[in-house]
C-alpha cells in the first residue's frame, strides 16, 4: 500500500485534555456537530498543531477506547487496582475475553 506522505499524529495526555476542553466548550455554545477547523485553529494557540483530519480521527478514536473501557468495567470480574490503576481481571474473564477477541477477529 502506498503512504499517503502524512505523518501519524502524536498525541499526549494533555493534547487530549486540551482536546476535549475545546469540544465541550463548543458543545456549550449550541454546537451540533463540531467544527473541525475551529478546534485545529484553538488548539494551533495552545501549541498543538494537527490538521482537522487528524484530530476527528482522534476524537473517533478516543470514543472507541471509552466504549471499550465501559464495556470492561461493566463486567464482572474486572477492576482496577487502586495502588497501581492497572486493570485486574480474574482468569476466568480473561479467557472468556480471549475467546471473544477471536471470533470478531
Amino acid at each position: 500500500m502506498a503512504s499517503s506522505g502524512k505523518k501519524c499524529a502524536n498525541w499526549t495526555n494533555a493534547d487530549d485534555e486540551k482536546l476535549l476542553d475545546v469540544l465541550i466548550e463548543q458543545l456549550g455554545q449550541g454546537m451540533v456537530k463540531f467544527d473541525w477547523n475551529a478546534v485545529r485553529a484553538v488548539l494551533r494557540n495552545h501549541g498543538i498543531h494537527k490538521d482537522a483530519a487528524q484530530i476527528k480521527n482522534h476524537f473517533m478514536d478516543l470514543g472507541k477506547k471509552l466504549r471499550a473501557w465501559e464495556f470492561l468495567m461493566g463486567k464482572t470480574g474486572v477492576g482496577v487496582d487502586p495502588n497501581t490503576g492497572a486493570v485486574v481481571v480474574t482468569d476466568d474473564v480473561w479467557d472468556e475475553f480471549l475467546k471473544v477477541s477471536v471470533l470478531i477477529g
